[in-house]
């Protein structure tokens, strides 16, 4: 309808009208009136350019339809067009907002299901395992196109090639990654901070050592920011259940100037509270709080 109007305005619709027209159907979803913009402005005289499918795949990605991203990339590569940094952006974005899906799609029928009902709850962690390994093998061939093609990562689309690993819940994969990627230049190393918070909210000893690791290798290179010290926190206690340790980082965070936000005490309430030793902090705060009533 709007290149209707345009047409009956005398208007003759230019390559960016197309291109603005295909991205906005795709942001709300309308893939195939997307698709059919683009056929409209080859029988316009005109060629969809490079920057045509990013800003289409782009839109695509703002809602994980990855089978969408999967079509459109096709037609870029058959018109001979190459990807470029900014194509495989979007394309790990998909991946990432598209787990994101399957795991809200898949909580929300968990909840809609009879309580204690573990045949349906191990069907429907089952089928969102199968659409993970689905994604994840599309995932890898995207990735090896990417370096076929001679690209190299920028630190955006590192992190949202990580941050899709992650939500795939390749976590393995994302710190593997991370570490091949590990880059030192005048002294500063560039952390993943994505793959830090992954192994950082991992409840495993193996992931949390690799939490550790990384933190400790970005303050060689530099001074730790409040993600980092957060990245330690949670680390050091899942690999030792030391609360004193954790207790001493926060003293060391609070000592480079970071004070302990939100975020920060509701780290250390998790990590207390899915430990189990939630009890015993409770019982020696109670304690406190008493002897500080009696006191006054």
């Amino acid at each position: 309808e709007l290149l209707c109007e345009l047409v009956g305005w005398g208007m003759a619709p230019s390559v960016q009208h197309f291109e603005h027209l295909a991205e906005t159907y795709a942001l709300h979803r309308e893939v195939a009136a997307a698709e059919l913009v683009l056929d409209r402005m080859q029988a316009a005289g005109h060629t969809p350019l490079l920057r045509t499918y990013n800003r289409l795949l782009s839109g695509i990605a703002m809602n994980g339809d990855m089978a969408a991203a999967t079509r459109v990339f096709a037609r870029l590569k058959t018109q001979g067009l190459k990807p470029d940094e900014q194509t495989m952006r979007a394309l790990f974005k998909c991946v990432r907002l598209y787990a994101g899906r399957v795991r809200v799609e898949t909580a929300r029928k968990q909840a809609l299901g009879k309580p204690g009902d573990t045949g349906v709850a191990a069907h429907l962690l089952s089928q969102r395992t199968g659409l993970f390994l689905a994604a994840y093998s599309q995932l890898a061939v995207w990735q090896g196109e990417m370096v076929a093609a001679g690209l190299k990562h920028t630190p955006t689309s590192m992190h949202h090639l990580l941050a899709a690993l992650d939500r795939l819940g390749y976590v393995d994969d994302c710190l593997q990654l991370a570490k091949l990627n590990e880059e030192k230049k005048t002294g500063v190393f560039k952390a993943h901070r994505t793959a830090l918070m992954v192994a950082s909210r991992s409840r495993q000893v193996k992931h949390a050592s690799s939490a550790v690791e990384l933190a400790g290798k970005l303050a060689a290179g530099e001074a730790l920011d409040r993600q980092g010290y957060i990245a330690m926190i949670a680390g050091n206690f899942w690999m030792t259940r030391d609360h004193k340790q954790m207790l001493d980082t926060v003293k060391a965070m609070v000592a480079a100037g970071h004070e302990p936000n939100e975020g920060v005490l509701l780290q250390m309430l998790h990590v207390y509270c899915t430990s189990g030793m939630w009890v015993a902090w409770c019982g020696t705060a109670g304690a406190a709080s008493s002897r500080g009533t009696t006191n006054r």
